[in-house]
């Protein structure tokens, strides 16, 4: 089987339904990263606060003083107990991964399409390859934020029609939403442009 023009076009709506999947898992890792961070250091602090003034309470017996200590240590175990039943850091990593994973799946799409047709994979096999991997992706990632499809959605239009209705081969000719959404993603900086496409690059 030949390289025609139908298969660039299957390649580009997967590439467009990628760019939807990794906003989305992008923007959920960055809210549990915010809450992780929003927890742990609050509980790190509050905890050494608590051990230092096991001191103070072990040769005072100022009622005041022990209530302070008493709220502190109950505040810090709330804490601790709230950052270990939601797992944000772990929660993150689940939801970095399927957006460094869809990133990969695209810059595979841009090399591929950046090649003479004679020098490219079977397109049989490249497209089984890329459907393969893109079912495992959408098969173990987590469910994006319902308050991050929301702010998705004021700002693209519905996802559903975005990935699964006429609107995904619509999406194809408004490059604007398509660069929009690589800019949020990552900086201007890290993004090569190579003609009217855009080639995502991913930097720790």
């Amino acid at each position: 089987m030949d390289w025609d023009k139908e298969h660039e076009l299957i390649l580009k709506q997967w590439k467009s339904k990628m760019f939807v999947k990794l906003w989305l898992q992008n923007q959920s890792a960055y809210f549990y990263r915010h809450l992780n961070n929003f927890l742990s250091y609050p509980i790190i602090i509050l905890s050494s606060i608590s051990s230092a003034t096991l001191f103070v309470s072990n040769e005072t017996t100022n009622t005041n003083i022990n209530l302070i200590i008493g709220a502190v240590t109950l505040v810090t175990s709330i804490l601790a107990s709230i950052n270990r039943h939601l797992k944000p850091s772990e929660v993150e990593t689940n939801y970095k991964l399927s957006t460094y994973k869809y990133s990969n799946l695209i810059r595979n799409i841009d090399s591929t399409l950046s090649l003479t047709k004679n020098m490219r994979e079977p397109v049989d096999i490249f497209l089984e390859k890329i459907s393969i991997e893109l079912d495992t992706i959408e098969e173990n990632e987590l469910e994006p934020l319902l308050f991050i499809k929301n702010k998705f959605e004021k700002q693209y239009g519905s996802i559903d029609r975005l990935l699964y209705g006429e609107d995904l081969i619509q999406i194809l000719k408004l490059g604007k939403k398509i660069k929009k959404i690589q800019e949020e993603f990552i900086p201007l900086d890290n993004i090569k442009k190579n003609k009217n496409d855009f080639i995502l690059e991913i930097k720790e």
